[in-house]
């Protein structure tokens, strides 16, 4: 694609074959020059995010953040395309590796699937509303243990500074969901500290 050649049309599958090669920055420069008019824009655009999100891994603050609002801004500008709901949730991701907790939520607001359900409790973790997370994690088929367990330390945190009667009450309901729900999902692997959770859990529900 370069002087005298000018393969504008290549750009696109280039660019492509860069990111497949681990080449990020490079790929990310291709894919910045896609011209508008090219059918292949918009797909440019997500393989974009892509790549700035790969880039950001080890990257300083500084750097993070500069990427982080380039991606929210590509997935702003997918807004209307057939490709509007994959920005948001590359966006989604990035606002939780940020630690931006609602501006995620409001990427996820009209997606599903388990990667979306995942990033919705995460979120609704850090922002310590914790028995919203409980019920969108009872709506998962299969967990990630990670995210689960952040929800039960925060509930648990809760419960322990919790004096009041009609607070403690939906928290240890929520603590017994998401106990019922790692039960459920391992049956294959069944856990006696699980098990001892959950039996406590029931006397604190009441």
């Amino acid at each position: 694609v370069a002087p005298p050649f000018n393969r504008k049309d290549l750009l696109y599958s280039d660019g492509l074959l860069l990111a497949q090669r681990g080449n990020y920055p490079g790929a990310a420069d291709v894919l910045e020059r896609v011209p508008t008019d090219d059918p292949h824009e918009p797909d440019a655009k997500l393989e974009l995010m892509i790549c700035l999100q790969q880039m950001m891994h080890g990257a300083d603050e500084a750097t993070r953040g500069q990427l982080g609002e380039r991606i929210a801004r590509l997935a702003d500008e997918l807004e209307k395309s057939p490709l509007k709901l994959q920005a948001a949730l590359i966006a989604a991701e990035v606002c939780t590796e940020m630690h931006q907790p609602g501006a995620a939520l409001v990427r996820l607001k009209h997606i599903n699937g388990e990667r979306a359900a995942d990033l919705r409790i995460a979120a609704l973790v850090e922002l310590d509303r914790p028995v919203e997370a409980a019920d969108a994690l009872a709506e998962l088929h299969t967990p990630d243990f990670r995210i689960a367990d952040a929800l039960l330390k925060r509930i648990n945190a809760d419960l322990e500074t919790t004096t009041e009667p009609e607070k403690a009450r939906p928290l240890a309901n929520a603590h017994l969901r998401v106990l019922r729900c790692l039960m459920a999902w391992d049956t294959h692997h069944p856990s006696g500290s699980l098990r001892l959770s959950y039996a406590d859990a029931l006397r604190r529900a009441g």
